[in-house]
């Protein structure tokens, strides 16, 4: 996921397959970090690393990612908060805010396929997965719920942002009646 020229973000997706013996990605928009993903990939195939690992790096880069646009988001909010209440403007801050919740909804769009992946991975794909793996997928799957968590408090906040925003519109109106 990445975010676009009009601030929304935009899901991309790639496709894995992978057997004990390999691991194929299948990127079909041209995501740019997937060429990172190959610098490591080739290092940690030079020691030894098998196509599982090979999955769950490429998966904790995509998780990890994440987090960076999680904080746009809350960058977002944050500045919404300061016109809101402290800014001295009249002007409403109505396409902010519907930007931000929908980023809001399609971020979680995208994380609530992928954590029923992993969760899915971890109980009924065991006989595949060593201990290291398991645990990698126990802290991506933690990771993927904090995100969750997260954008769930942020979907209250700014409710409450479109509320407040609601009155402070109102209080414009009638100050303007009123003069």
């Amino acid at each position: 996921a990445y975010f676009n020229e009009y601030e929304y973000i935009q899901i991309k997706q790639i496709h894995c397959f992978v057997s004990p013996t390999y691991l194929f990605v299948i990127d079909e928009n041209g995501y740019s970090w997937l060429l990172d993903f190959a610098h490591v990939r080739d290092d940690l195939v030079a020691v030894g690393y098998s196509s599982f690992d090979l999955f769950y790096e490429l998966l904790d880069m995509a998780v990890i990612r994440m987090f960076r646009i999680l904080y746009r988001v809350s960058r977002d909010i944050k500045g919404i908060e300061n016109i809101l209440f402290e800014g001295d403007t009249e002007e409403d801050q109505i396409r902010d805010i519907q930007t931000v919740k929908k980023n809001i909804v399609n971020f979680k769009s995208l994380l609530e396929p992928l954590q029923e992946l992993v969760e899915e991975m971890i109980e009924h794909h065991w006989k595949y997965i060593d201990k290291a793996g398991e645990e990698d997928l126990d802290d991506s799957l933690d990771k993927l719920k904090k995100l969750t968590n997260k954008l769930d408090n942020f979907k209250d906040t700014m409710k409450l942002l479109t509320e407040t925003n609601e009155l402070l519109i109102a209080r414009s109106t009638n100050q303007t009646i009123n003069v």
